[in-house]
């Protein structure tokens, strides 16, 4: 029985199953012909005009705006970032974007700091994708055909919404693991989906994802942390 198709393409799938590079999937995202989305994980989102309170000089956040898993689109400025920095990560403190109802909301990562300090947010540019459907309705009015590059690519295949590893080590679990949820959260962002790039990525990398990330975690707790994170290099 033939497995059912995927309903995500990320970008560097994209690129294989039309010939076109990472900057004209993005021209074409831009443009309007092509949505872009990413999966976070373990995020706010919140409704465009909401103003956070505070208790006793601390961001409340409410349980309702958090999310173990979520999609959102991009807007024109964060696309146009992303082409521009031709990188791995876009760091941001918060970001505009629209959610599955393609509401405009705010994604917003919980701070442990005191009033006024944020935690940053990678986005891994690896990670974009474009929905099934979009992509087919691109190919129907634009009239191109698949290419083969995109067979065989299970090894790229994204995880469902309810993927058991975003329950993982949950913040409000009486045993609650500090590092191992750091360590999970790190792994995602950079090897989760990331395909031929994560191996690039070096025990370097991991660190100043975590330092950048938390930037009060002491350079013990970090190193720790990386170790773990580390894949082991196959022969």
């Amino acid at each position: 029985m033939a497995s059912a198709e995927k309903q995500q393409l990320n970008i560097n799938e994209l690129c294989r199953r039309w010939g076109k590079s990472k900057d004209a999937i993005f021209d074409l995202a831009l443009q309007g012909d092509l949505p872009l989305w990413i999966g976070v994980h373990d995020m706010y989102l919140f409704p465009e005009g909401y103003q956070l309170q505070y208790e006793n000089s601390r961001i409340r956040y409410p349980a309702e705006f958090f999310f173990s898993y979520a999609e959102i689109r991009f807007e024109p400025q964060t696309l146009s970032q992303i082409k521009a920095m031709n990188g791995p990560m876009l760091i941001v403190a918060e970001l505009s974007c629209f959610n599955a109802d393609d509401e405009r909301v705010t994604l917003l990562n919980r701070a442990e700091d005191d009033y006024g300090q944020t935690s940053l947010i990678g986005i891994n540019t690896s990670q974009v994708f474009a929905r099934m459907d979009t992509v087919h309705a691109f190919e129907a009015r634009s009239g191109i055909s698949a290419g083969t590059g995109n067979q065989g690519d299970s090894d790229h295949r994204r995880e469902p919404a309810a993927a058991p590893a975003a329950r993982l080590n949950p913040q409000d679990h009486a045993y609650h693991a500090a590092e191992l949820f750091i360590a999970l959260r790190c792994w995602r962002a950079l090897f989760e989906n990331a395909g031929n790039e994560a191996k690039t990525f070096k025990k370097a990398d991991i660190k100043t994802w975590i330092t950048e990330h938390y930037p009060d975690l002491s350079a013990t707790a970090a190193d720790r942390i990386a170790t773990v994170v580390t894949p082991l290099r196959k022969s």
